[in-house]
């Protein structure tokens, strides 16, 4: 019997939290437990493959206390759209940066736990 919509949809939700939450943890395992080797992401005016790219994000030099507070989360079924709040230390000038964003996500698989 396959899985409800309802539960689909959460276990998506859940998958996209730990995927914030690894850049305050900068768990580049766990990371590797919730992207693809080929993950395409699209965004900022590119197209790119393979999770180098978000580890890269994850691993930025020079951010430090990386805190994310997820504002609003919509799951339905693959698609999960976040309004989320980060806020790290820039190391180079000293500064705390606050900055918003809205992303959206595609899950092809559900991860197993």
């Amino acid at each position: 019997m396959s899985d409800s919509p309802d539960a689909i949809s959460e276990r998506n939700a859940d998958v996209v939290r730990r995927y914030l939450r690894v850049f305050e943890t900068q768990d580049v395992d766990e990371l590797a437990e919730l992207v693809a080797e080929d993950v395409l992401v699209h965004g900022a005016g590119q197209h790119v493959r393979g999770r180098r790219y978000p580890e890269g994000s994850v691993l930025t030099p020079g951010l430090s206390n990386c805190r994310v507070r997820v504002d609003d989360l919509f799951a339905a079924e693959d698609r999960v759209t976040v309004a989320f709040t980060l806020t790290y230390h820039h190391d180079r000038t000293a500064r705390d940066l606050t900055m918003t964003g809205l992303k959206s996500y595609r899950l092809r698989e559900l991860v197993k736990k």
